[in-house]
């Protein structure tokens, strides 16, 4: 397994940039469209940006074009490529790239906000055992382990995040494996969480020189 973490903040400092950058990517042209389509240009900055990462971890290996399934999760095209998941949030892109035996994958980044209102949002979209975890602690860094934990498995199993959190209880009953990890990016703090169907034996990062990574503990 291999993640990629990116500033979208210094990447892209201009349309002209957003688009050299754009038309540089090899995961086809419907992808690209769907890029220059989205409105808000911090959030096509940082989408576009998780794209590179994931460039970045493929070097030279052509898999073919990012398609999507039904319910949006992302695959490449060619017959058996590698399994990958992308995320991104306010300055920062993410990707993470394992080889078709590694199994499934998912991926989320969030940063720490302790301004909001984090046991309201818990009460409403934790199952009972997430909430007993979080209330063990009441942390920002702990709400954030749990969330982006979530949103990584709905990313895995290629699900509608807003069905997910309507549902309280985890359908899913196989066993996976979460991998998170305290990211500092500049003077702020994120929590980055990988879920896999199969136990990773080696977790390499791709680093921007903006971003220090520190191993939270992880749990099956």
């Amino acid at each position: 397994m291999r993640i990629c973490l990116l500033s979208t903040d210094t990447l892209f400092l201009s349309d002209k940039e957003f688009e050299n950058a754009l038309t540089a990517l090899p995961f086809g042209v419907a992808d690209k469209e769907n890029l220059r389509r989205i409105k808000n240009k911090r959030a096509a900055y940082q989408s576009l940006g998780a794209r590179v990462a994931l460039m970045r971890l493929c070097g030279n290996d052509s898999f073919g074009d990012i398609e999507k399934t039904e319910n949006g999760k992302p695959y490449f095209s060619k017959k058996d490529p590698p399994y990958f998941s992308l995320a991104h949030t306010k300055g920062i892109a993410a990707a993470v790239l394992c080889a078709k035996n590694e199994g499934l994958v998912g991926i989320d980044i969030e940063i720490i906000n302790s301004d909001r209102n984090l046991s309201n949002i818990a009460e409403r979209f934790f199952s009972p055992e997430e909430l007993e975890r979080y209330k063990k602690s009441l942390s920002p860094e702990c709400f954030y382990s749990i969330w982006t934990e979530k949103e990584a498995r709905v990313k895995l199993f290629g699900k509608n995040l807003s069905s997910e959190l309507s549902n309280l209880s985890n359908n899913e009953r196989e066993t996976l494996y979460f991998y998170k990890y305290k990211v500092k990016f500049l003077e702020t703090y994120a929590i980055l969480c990988v879920a896999s169907r199969q136990e990773q034996k080696e977790i390499n990062f791709i680093n921007d020189e903006d971003f220090e990574v520190y191993g939270l503990q992880n749990r099956a």
